[in-house]
């Protein structure tokens, strides 16, 4: 992918006194590109193309639905971005098995079976989020050689990786932007998965699901709720889906409303304040 060296992007660092991880959980919106815990401050990245610096106030205090102060908006170039995205990145060591390093790190620093290297841009998806972790940990568990996966709202592609690297016979990607797709794709191609993995851009509320003996999908708790339906249709009899992207306050409805759209629960993980659970169709 090649990503304009013209490009901006808007830094929007403000207080709030909540939870961060629960604050974060609620900015869900398609400008939304990530976010650092600064300690008392939180720091986010907005693509401007998406939502413009006008409404950034009024978006901040609908979704969060908490007093924020100090708000601070800045335009940061495309190379700033990336320089502060990728410094902030170290390779990160999954389950003793799977290591996730950037492009640019040394593959030999690795010492686990899978090595999986990205290039850090835009996309969601660097393993170092704990509903990334999750995600992993059960996918680690639960995929099996031959297997037919979808992951849903792919990002930059590294839980079809994954789920490549593990033995799957066909993983199809799917997501909604078509950066991410470009990214996806990108990293895919150089963790030589081209030939088990395909790349789709698609609106998984809308779109229809391809068949599945596996699902994992880590995404906002209100996509989930939307998708039960349309999951276990996709999942061959007893195949399984992985969910994540759920903070612990969210757990209990989604796991509710995917119980009553023929799923069981097999396993809940909990790391911190986020959730993935771990379902089989009925």
């Amino acid at each position: 992918m090649t990503i304009e060296t013209n490009r901006t992007f808007l830094r929007v660092g403000f207080s709030a006194p909540h939870d961060q991880d629960e604050l974060v959980g609620r900015l869900d919106h398609p400008a939304f590109l990530g976010a650092e815990d600064d300690g008392d401050r939180l720091t986010i990245w907005l693509d401007p193309t998406k939502l413009g610096p006008s409404d950034v106030g009024a978006w901040l205090r609908h979704r969060l639905g908490v007093p924020i102060a100090e708000l601070e908006i800045e335009d940061v170039s495309t190379t700033d971005w990336l320089e502060q995205w990728r410094a902030s990145l170290e390779p990160i060591t999954i389950a003793g098995v799977v290591t996730i390093m950037p492009s640019t790190t040394e593959a030999a620093q690795a010492h686990t079976d899978i090595v999986i290297a990205l290039e850090p841009k835009m996309a969601f998806g660097t393993g170092h989020h704990a509903t990334t972790q999750l995600c992993i940990e059960l996918l680690l568990e639960t995929v099996a050689p031959g297997q037919q996966w979808t992951d849903l709202g792919t990002g930059s592609g590294l839980l079809a990786i994954v789920a490549a690297k593990l033995g799957a016979a066909q993983v199809v990607a799917l997501d909604s932007d078509p950066d991410a797709i470009a990214e996806a794709r990108e990293n895919i191609s150089a963790n030589n998965c081209d030939d088990t993995i395909e790349v789709r851009l698609a609106d998984v509320t809308v779109d229809e699901l391809p068949r599945s003996d596996g699902i994992v999908a880590n995404l906002h708790s209100e996509h989930l709720l939307q998708l039960g339906q349309r999951m276990a249709a996709a999942l061959s009899p007893g195949g399984v889906a992985i969910v994540s992207g759920i903070l612990t306050s969210q757990s209990k409805q989604v796991e509710a409303e995917l119980t009553r759209c023929g799923l069981s629960l097999l396993a809940k993980r909990e790391r911190g304040e986020w959730v993935a659970l771990h379902f089989s169709k009925r």
